[in-house]
């Protein structure tokens, strides 16, 4: 596995990682939705809304779990990822612009500002994946932006708009900032990884001889552990990977042949 696949695959877990938060924090804010809009909005309509987003997060805590198994498929879980955050900003998006109509401009700018909270806790949930906020956050407030101009062309509507339309483009770029450091630092964590295990192996090669060596101070011979005596090159090729190549000193040269060793 190479350095990328790996980090892929430590990011593809960290999208499921924190899987609890995100589905509490989601329901709760439907909870407070759901009563502050009291009577305005149509039975049927809270019951139906209520229900495709419950079943989006429970699609999405799923796959989270899955995630944090070692033999998933780390391009799978991204690519699911990133439907379900699709699907869970329509929900929560289509909700929003058709409850527009029903729902008095002060509780309709609440409820835009409990989607921009959503939107905001995605920048940590989804930090891990370069596209599956902007698309979550596309899917989360595009309907409403489609929508406002048809239930109330007005131009304060133009001005909501536009602030919606900077606040999405400043949080998509917050998010690929923090993407890209995460990415930089697994990237660094991984090389470290690497250079450790390296430096392991290398030592792992290394053999050395440590400690008092007895040895005879006439033939130089040294002594074992099972008590026999070793020629120093035997004793130390079996213990080292030294290997010895035999020749002459000059002084051993001139004394025994009466030459210098070349």
């Amino acid at each position: 596995m190479s350095e990328r696949e790996a980090v892929d695959r430590d990011l593809a877990t960290m999208l499921g990682r924190d899987r609890w938060v995100p589905a509490t924090a989601h329901i709760v804010l439907l909870i407070i939705v759901l009563l502050d809009a009291g009577t305005g909005l149509p039975r049927s309509f809270k019951l139906t809304w209520a229900t495709a987003i419950i079943a989006t997060i429970v699609l999405r805590t799923i796959l989270a779990t899955r995630a944090q198994r070692p033999d998933t498929d780390p391009v799978t879980t991204i690519r699911m990822t990133r439907a379900l955050m699709v699907m869970l900003g329509l929900t929560w998006g289509v909700g929003a612009a058709l409850a527009r109509h029903y729902l008095p401009p002060a509780v309709f700018a609440m409820l835009v500002m409990a989607l921009a909270g959503l939107l905001a806790g995605g920048i940590n949930t989804l930090v891990a994946d370069r596209w599956a906020f902007p698309a979550y956050a596309v899917s989360l407030f595009g309907p409403t932006l489609v929508a406002l101009p048809l239930v109330n062309a007005q131009p304060a509507t133009s001005l909501e708009m536009l602030l919606i339309a900077l606040f999405l483009f400043f949080m998509v770029v917050q998010h690929r900032r923090a993407h890209q450091l995460l990415v930089d630092r697994h990237l660094a964590d991984q090389n470290q990884r690497t250079l450790v295990r390296e430096l392991q192996a290398a030592v792992a090669e290394v053999r050395t001889l440590q400690g008092i060596l007895p040895i005879c101070a006439s033939c130089k011979r040294i002594k074992n552990e099972a008590g026999g005596w070793e020629a120093v090159e035997s004793f130390v090729r079996e213990r080292t990977d030294a290997e010895f190549s035999h020749g002459l000193c000059p002084d051993c040269a001139a004394r025994d042949w009466g030459a210098t060793a070349s």
